[in-house]
């Protein structure tokens, strides 16, 4: 019988045990049941320090508190407002701002004041058809001199300074083919400063 009892406590034992590790595998999905949401194409978000949720939408962008939403959309006649509604991609800058990219259109936005303030990077003619919609641009890098970085699909990448309001356009070959000229991440080398790594897929540079 103690021997039983023995068997028993331990095969119990080995229930919970496998048990707690089963837990650890399991995924637990909660969807937001939220009306409003349902009624954009949520593209891209990203999490501010406040834990407030921005997405990019086709109607505009959107801030989600976990209560209430609030839209940014553009509106005819004012400048301070977003330049498209048909928003791409978007970044969170260190400052808590955001950078929003589209097709013909980048707009900086003040996550406090809610103005909008239209950066003039305007793609070549003949970068224009091979630029992907609607997401020209891949994960941006902000530099520390008052400017940023960004990759482009089929086209290279640029450079934009937020001082001097110029565009520099970079293919990683003109030789290349429009599918081997995109560039997915830019990175600065943790030495060397005056480095910076990209991502593509014709390697890296």
């Amino acid at each position: 019988m103690q021997y039983f009892k023995t068997i028993t406590a331990l095969f119990c034992f080995c229930i919970v045990i496998i048990s707690a590790f089963a837990q650890n595998d399991t995924l637990v999905l909660s969807p937001v049941n939220n009306t409003v949401l349902k009624q954009y194409s949520l593209r891209k978000m990203c999490v501010d320090k406040k834990g407030k949720l921005w997405f990019t939408t086709d109607k505009g962008l959107l801030c989600y508190d976990g209560n209430d939403i609030k839209l940014f959309e553009h509106k005819d006649g004012d400048s301070t407002t977003l330049t498209t509604n048909s928003q791409g991609r978007l970044h969170l800058s260190d400052d808590g701002n955001i950078y929003l990219f589209e097709v013909g259109a980048t707009d900086y936005i003040n996550t406090t004041t809610g103005k909008v303030t239209p950066l003039p990077i305007q793609i070549k003619d003949e970068y224009k058809s091979k630029a992907a919609f609607p997401y020209p641009f891949t994960q941006p890098f902000i530099d520390d001199d008052n400017s940023f970085w960004a990759g482009m699909y089929n086209v290279g990448f640029i450079h934009y300074s937020l001082k001097t309001k110029t565009t520099n356009f970079y293919p990683l070959h003109d030789s290349l083919p429009s599918q081997s000229n995109s560039v997915f991440v830019i990175q600065r080398d943790k030495t060397h400063k005056n480095i910076l790594w990209l991502a593509s897929d014709n390697g890296i540079y």
